[in-house]
């Protein structure tokens, strides 16, 4: 595959954003935050949830157990960014950005979800990262843990991302 002449140019630009991504997230780490709310979900009840592009961590607050069963919808229509370039939370991107992102491919969190798509995950261990992209239906909590959602990037990565979804939460039994 040719790469493009801006293709030096834009790891220079990634690697300066990274660098201040981190510092910016080291800052933010030791304001000392609690973090969101613990709450649950009785069934049938949904949550709307704003899960922003920025954020690595996507802290819903939302507590889930063992055996429960959720949905999770997110509609396609909408858009995040990165680096400028927009994707739906399916992942759905222009070729040249999936055709660039794909000499990365092995450092995204979510190694079977696309690039910049939607995912979550209860437990701290990004191996265990499903794709939510525009819905999942019937989904069982395999161990129990807070719910938290975020854009498949790079770790490191999101201080150049932009943008926000609106995900809803909806607990089945």
């Amino acid at each position: 595959m040719q790469l493009p002449r801006v293709f030096p140019l834009m790891v220079i630009v990634l690697q300066i954003l990274h660098a201040a991504s981190s510092g910016a997230a080291r800052a933010g780490a030791s304001a000392g935050s609690r973090g969101p709310e613990i709450r649950r979900l009785m069934p049938g009840r949904s949550e709307v949830f704003r899960v922003c592009a920025k954020d690595a961590a996507g802290d819903t607050g939302l507590a889930m157990k063992v055996g429960e069963v959720y949905d999770f919808a997110c509609p396609d229509s909408q858009r995040w960014s990165d680096l400028g370039i927009k994707v739906s939370p399916s992942g759905k991107a222009p070729l040249p950005y999936r055709a660039y992102l794909s000499l990365f491919s092995k450092k995204k969190r979510c190694a079977q979800a696309p690039w910049f798509s939607l995912v979550g995950k209860v437990t701290p261990d990004d191996r265990d990262s499903f794709l939510i992209g525009a819905g999942l239906a019937n989904w069982q909590v395999q161990q129990s843990g807070r719910l938290r959602c975020f854009a498949n990037d790079v770790p490191g990565f999101y201080g150049n991302n932009s943008g926000s979804l609106t995900l809803t939460v909806t607990r089945r039994r």
